[in-house]
């Protein structure tokens, strides 16, 4: 795998979505061709309320995704690592 570095900004299309597959509109996509799961967020999310980020103890907190409801796709995220 392609060594990711955080940080780093990468073209979802051209250097995530052309070599591992998955969603190009979701936050959470899961890769088609391989064991990978990526997570997408950037600092416009926080227009439309998401606040996703590191926290103290260097844990990366992730809202979810939609706008409407509550946070409801962690057992979707979930789901992916079982």
């Amino acid at each position: 795998m392609q060594n990711f570095e955080i940080g780093d900004l990468y073209n979802r299309r051209e250097e995530i979505h052309a070599r591992f597959g998955g969603s190009k509109q979701s936050g959470i996509s899961p890769s088609r061709q391989s064991p990978y799961i990526f997570i997408f967020t950037g600092a416009m999310g926080e227009q439309y309320g998401y606040t996703d980020g590191w926290d103290e103890n260097r844990i990366f907190r992730y809202t979810g995704e939609g706008q409407r409801g509550g946070p409801n796709n962690s057992d979707r995220v979930l789901s992916y690592y079982l």
